[in-house]
């Protein structure tokens, strides 16, 4: 078992985000910046809305065809959009090629695309010149099969987005090595989950990628070196998602602190209950639930040094009894022994011994 580690400065709740896949006007992207899981940022999603955001490039814009005269290359217009303009953009794409007349849809709750034409065709998804870069991925068709003996075609796999993304400006380089993301909708299925740090906002060079580990509901990461930039994305792609959107709550970025030695074997846990129950003159009761929260109050007896104490200065003086914070019991196996914790009471370091403090950390779930 490792020693503690806290991570208090959140970095992510300081920054600013600047630019962002797409999201829903109630749920906005800042609301990742707060310190309640039961506030979380979506992407748009919903009937007319085209659900996320897709990007046609180079890498996913052509579709080989066959009318039956010959083959044929339809061009996606590189652009973002949402899925009903790229399915405009596809059935543009189709006449411009071909000679026959094409109908393209997205159905937002299904989250496929349909391409009809008004007689028989083939799309070679698999023996086309262009497989390469089909938009095959893009629009949820199985790349290793063509479609063919029809008029209609329906997509594959569900399509709510090519990927979600989320793009800070942390105001300075800061270094960082870990990174949590609290209340998450991230499915199994996802194809890509990273942090990307620049040097330039349009992120155009000098990056480093770190692919995060997932875990359901709360994900928490330690990167297997620091990085230091100043320009932050959050990248994910999760285009099968059932809900059809991402969601995020909380997100912590920052620098872990491990103190140099860990608390002591003699510590309490439990569960604090801050539920309010009144009686009426008869006896009735009325009651408020709420839910139970974990708590912990852990005794570091001594060994802590200078650095440690002056660390728990700072830490008090960040987040105070107000701003929640992650700790890590065992960072070995982070995912399921690290919680989103505030102070339940702010206690100074004594010093003890030559270089050898004392502390005690009173902690609580933050719900």
């Amino acid at each position: 078992m490792s020693k503690i580690r806290i991570i208090y400065n959140n970095v992510w709740r300081r920054g600013e985000i600047y630019a962002h896949g797409s999201e829903h006007p109630q749920f906005p992207a800042e609301d990742t910046q707060a310190d309640t899981p039961s506030q979380f940022w979506r992407t748009r999603y919903g009937i007319g809305t085209g659900n996320g955001w897709f990007q046609a490039n180079t890498t996913n814009d052509k579709i080989n065809f066959n009318e039956g005269g010959g083959n044929l290359t339809a061009t996606i217009a590189a652009n973002t959009y949402s899925g009903l303009t790229l399915a405009n953009a596809v059935e543009a794409a189709l006449e411009d090629a071909g000679a026959l007349e094409y109908t393209v849809g997205y159905n937002e709750s299904a989250a496929l695309f349909t391409i009809t034409a008004n007689a028989n065709f083939t799309l070679q998804w698999a023996n086309g010149a262009n497989a390469a870069n089909s938009a095959a991925n893009l629009l949820g068709y199985n790349s290793t099969e063509d479609d063919t003996g029809n008029n209609s075609f329906v997509g594959d796999y569900r399509r709510i987005h090519t990927h979600a993304y989320l793009r800070m400006d942390l105001g300075s380089n800061q270094e960082v090595n870990f990174m949590a993301l609290l209340n998450h909708g991230i499915s199994a299925n996802y194809t890509a989950l990273k942090y990307v740090g620049a040097d330039a906002n349009n992120f155009s060079g000098n990056l480093e990628t770190e692919n995060l580990t997932y875990n359901p509901t709360n994900l928490f990461h330690f990167f297997s070196a620091s990085m230091t930039h100043r320009y932050v994305q959050l990248t994910i792609a999760d285009a099968t998602n059932p809900n059809s959107y991402i969601q995020l709550g909380p997100v912590i970025l920052g620098k872990y602190w491990e103190p140099n030695y860990t608390f002591a074997r003699e510590y309490t846990q439990g569960r604090v209950d801050d539920s309010v129950v009144d009686e009426s003159y008869s006896l009735v009761e009325y009651a408020q639930a709420r839910p139970t929260r974990r708590t912990w109050n852990l005794p570091f007896p001594l060994g802590l040094t200078q650095t440690d104490a002056d660390k728990i200065v700072d830490f008090f003086d960040t987040v105070g009894l107000k701003y929640g914070f992650v700790v890590c019991f065992d960072s070995n196996s982070a995912n399921t022994t690290s919680y989103f914790v505030k102070n339940a009471e702010l206690s100074d370091p004594i010093y003890r011994h030559v270089n050898s403090w004392q502390w005690q950390l009173n902690i609580r779930e933050k719900l």
